[in-house]
């Protein structure tokens, strides 16, 4: 009898025992629980690029370049003279889904090639590569200003980075662009592609373009062209395919033509218009369309790399399909 007196003792001085420990947890170690739910939803997001790498200045030694991700993230630049040999780094804090490189003792009138890397994803360990792009700094070309008879003219302007969506509110939006010179910054855009009747603009001059948008409807679907004109020197002119993007919120009522609008179509009208500025490619593709996903061909064409990070439709049609969406592409020249 005292045994088990005994035994129902220990048990009993066990179980006071555990109960006190569990009370004696403190509110952050309940916490911690509470929040491992979503510590393993943040593992399941892959990240991503959700906005394509931009020059936001390019001067004759110093660069800043920026993109954005969709969870916090690493934020590291790899860059150099040679696309295929990236051989220097610059980096920032960890952290943030905004990400900002800022690059010193650069050549003046040299053109540089980076490709952007975001990694660690918080609570995944995933990592994103943006493709090879190219900005130039400025000076190095001391002759541009008075250049003698018969000498080349200066290049024609072209759109280099974007335009990019950098943020969409329910009446107001922020779109970016680079050009490889001075020139202006003006945007057309409308809720049909068809249409673009409105028009934003900004000061002339510089290489980085950006305008805001106001006023606009909620929960709408707009389409937009950029525009830079008379590249210092040259009059010329550069001009994007029709892009497009949706404010936040609720629409009163969706415009039947812009339902019936056809994303496949728009991607493909894209895609004409950069064939049409780039024929060798056009020929490339025409003969094998499937140069559209070999990532060799890509790096060799950084101009093409980044007219399909910029054009998520274009991008998406040739993964699936390459032929069919290349052989359609010609049924509309």
């Amino acid at each position: 009898m005292r045994k088990h007196f005994a035994t129902l003792a220990v048990c009993l001085a066990l179980g006071l025992a555990t109960c006190a420990q569990a009370s004696s947890r403190s509110p952050q170690d309940k916490d911690k629980d509470k929040d491992t739910p979503a510590k393993h939803a943040q593992k399941a997001q892959k990240l991503k690029i959700i906005h394509a790498p931009v020059v936001e200045s390019a001067k004759d030694t110093i660069a800043t370049i920026a993109w954005s991700t969709n969870a916090k993230a690493s934020t590291i630049l790899k860059y150099g003279t040679d696309p295929k040999d990236l051989n220097k780094k610059a980096e920032a804090p960890w952290g943030g889904p905004t990400h900002r490189v800022y690059l010193r003792g650069l050549k003046p009138g040299t053109t540089y090639y980076y490709r952007v890397e975001s990694t660690e994803a918080q609570g995944s360990g995933s990592q994103v590569l943006s493709g090879v792009e190219q900005f130039r700094t400025q000076g190095g070309t001391p002759a541009k200003a008075a250049a003698p008879a018969g000498a080349t003219k200066p290049a024609a302007v072209k759109l280099t980075h974007g335009p990019v969506v950098e943020s969409v509110k329910p009446t107001t939006a922020t779109i970016a662009w680079s050009t490889n010179d001075n020139s202006s910054t003006i945007l057309k855009y409308g809720t049909t592609p068809q249409a673009l009747n409105q028009t934003a603009e900004a000061p002339w001059g510089g290489l980085t373009h950006r305008v805001y948008l106001r006023s606009l409807k909620p929960g709408t679907t707009y389409y937009y062209r950029v525009e830079s004109t008379q590249a210092q020197g040259t009059g010329t002119q550069a001009v994007s395919g029709v892009e497009q993007f949706q404010t936040k919120g609720n629409a009163a009522a969706v415009p039947a033509q812009a339902a019936k609008t056809s994303p496949r179509n728009v991607a493909l009208n894209n895609f004409r218009q950069f064939l049409v500025t780039h024929p060798n490619i056009k020929a490339d593709l025409q003969k094998n369309p499937e140069l559209a996903r070999n990532g060799r061909y890509m790096v060799q064409h950084p101009g093409f790399t980044q007219f399909l990070q910029t054009h998520p439709g274009v991008k998406q049609q040739l993964a699936q399909n390459p032929k069919a969406f290349v052989q359609s592409e010609e049924t509309m020249r």
